[in-house]
């Protein structure tokens, strides 16, 4: 019996050890990413790359560096346990990004086109690439050898690497020189530009309105479009008109039945903020004028003639509440608000010297709104 409970407490013991063994290998997955060049200055791609090795369970440290030396790429194998990353834009429309495993003798080498430069859809592209990268370099033994990448290195252009001098490949910058970056763990946002800085955009969007004026009218709903320009920074500032159109509902009161259709527009103006890399909360306010046109289609009643149609214009004041969610320069918008018409606009049957009402739209309207924006950058000041 003795004999049997040490050999358990030698397999618990042992497992304990293979397990701690593990959780040892799992933490020592980590990437050193060093950003050169215009790279160094985009804080929203190392947030990206912050998001997607942490959602591998790889711990990212980031360093910055105006210029890249290949003798940090091929140096001796050193301790070094983490994968080292190089972000090199060669152009405004191109990069290259290199690769070391941890044991100093897999590389990997990618090139990747920017069409648009380090906008959106370039920062995302090489943060997916990094990714795999390191991915692979971590868990597989995926790479190419020491000559080959030695080829790859010398086959670019001096002047592709900004004019990387001599003295700069003989002799690479030591890790600990590396200046540390302060944004490494910083939450930038698709929604806002670089820390610092604001980006002028335009507005188009797409979009599908309904408010209530009240059970004789129903919910009242139909399509739009809006346009605008604005300044974004951590905050934003947005002016926007929209133009919406309701499908025509009827008005089924008394001895009367009318055909109502609206066309509405407003000019607005949004002011908001992020609340991470692709969200953000706003509030608009304005004004506009709601358009309606009554037509009555039938009466019910033989002492009531049908008459011709008319058109009211009142005055509205809008507000609305916006939450915007975007990914590259597409915005998704949740809206809710209010209507406030400066003129009451009831709705009566004439006869003769008097007047009876029929239905009276509400003082206050609620609504709601989905909008589909496509907001491509202008530039940035």
């Amino acid at each position: 019996m003795s004999r049997a409970r040490g050999c358990h407490g030698m397999r618990l013991a042992l497992a304990l050890v293979l397990v701690a063994a593990h959780s040892s290998a799992q933490a020592r997955e980590r990437a050193l990413v060093t950003l050169t060049a215009a790279a160094s200055q985009s804080a929203e791609l190392r947030s990206i790359l912050s998001e997607l090795l942490e959602r591998d369970e790889i711990e990212v440290q980031f360093s910055s560096q105006a210029r890249f030396g290949a003798g940090e790429l091929l140096r001796t194998p050193s301790s070094n346990d983490a994968v080292e990353a190089f972000v090199v834009p060669e152009s405004a429309n191109r990069a290259r990004l290199y690769f070391r495993a941890p044991d100093g003798q897999r590389f990997l080498v990618r090139d990747v086109a920017l069409p648009s430069g380090l906008d959106a859809v370039g920062r995302e592209l090489i943060a997916q690439i990094v990714d795999a990268s390191v991915v692979a370099l971590l868990r597989s033994q995926a790479g190419i050898s020491r000559a080959q990448v030695t080829a790859a290195v010398e086959a670019v252009p001096i002047d592709a690497h900004e004019a990387t001098p001599a003295a700069a490949v003989a002799q690479p910058t030591p890790p600990s020189a590396r200046t540390p970056d302060p944004g490494t763990k910083a939450s930038g946002s698709a929604l806002t530009p670089k820390h610092g800085t604001l980006a002028a955009d335009a507005w188009l969007g797409l979009r599908y309105a309904a408010d209530w004026s009240g059970s004789a009218l129903g919910v009242r709903h139909g399509p739009g479009l809006e346009l605008g320009l604005g300044l974004r920074g951590r905050a934003f500032v947005r002016t926007r008109f929209l133009l919406e159109r309701d499908f025509p509902v009827t008005l089924e009161a008394g001895p009367i039945d009318a055909r109502v259709s609206t066309v509405r527009w407003r000019a607005l103006l949004d002011g908001g903020t992020s609340l991470g890399r692709d969200r953000a909360l706003a509030l608009s306010v304005g004004a506009g004028e709601d358009s309606s046109q009554i037509e009555p289609t039938a009466s019910r009643s033989p002492s009531v003639l049908v008459a011709a149609a008319s058109r009211e214009t009142p005055f509205v004041l809008h507000s609305e509440a916006r939450f915007e969610a975007g990914w590259s320069a597409f915005v998704l918008v949740l809206a809710a608000g209010v209507d406030l018409p400066l003129v009451h606009t009831p709705y009566d049957v004439d006869r003769g010297s008097a007047a009876k009402q029929l239905a009276s739209p509400w003082s206050v309207r609620p609504g709601a709104a989905l909008s589909l924006a496509w907001r491509p950058q202008l530039g940035v000041f």
